[in-house]
């Protein structure tokens, strides 16, 4: 279930059995939400906001070349913790660090060698946690609209 805040509506989606997962995952209604395991938030329009620890799964086709994670700075929250960092794993092993310094829209992309297709545990770790001043009781880590292999 998907909660669409502008349009109040509630979404259903569902999984057909042993469904291969998705290699890129964009935050929609439909967002293949049994990909997204620990740490996520509901969605805000095109993004979810992660905890400062996250998780997910996908599947790496054969062909991918690259990995890539799309983010949504906004200016409060960069007036209020300066800069943040992302750093992203995909099965224990660092992709890279990418710190964030401007406001708007941002894409990171990874290069990445030639692999067979397998199920890929991704990890997202964010740098400093932050917590809203507006009241939301949440300690948050990043927005992210998109990621996942292309």
């Amino acid at each position: 279930m998907s909660w669409d805040r502008p349009a109040q509506r509630l979404y259903t989606l569902s999984r057909i059995g042993e469904q291969q997962d998705s290699a890129w995952i964009e935050m929609t209604r439909l967002t293949p939400v049994w990909q997204l395991e620990k740490g996520w938030h509901g969605r805000d329009s095109s993004f979810r906001w992660t905890e400062p620890y996250a998780t997910a799964r996908l599947w790496r086709p054969p062909e991918a070349t690259s990995f890539q994670i799309e983010v949504n700075i906004g200016v409060p929250y960069l007036k209020q913790i300066g800069q943040v960092t992302l750093e992203t794993k995909v099965n224990g092993q660092t992709l890279g660090r990418e710190t964030f310094t401007k406001p708007g829209w941002q894409t990171v992309k990874y290069d990445l060698p030639p692999a067979p297709a397998a199920r890929a545990q991704v990890e997202f770790l964010i740098t400093p946690p932050f917590r809203p001043t507006n009241g939301d009781p949440r300690k948050l880590g990043i927005p992210i609209g998109a990621f996942g292999y292309r």
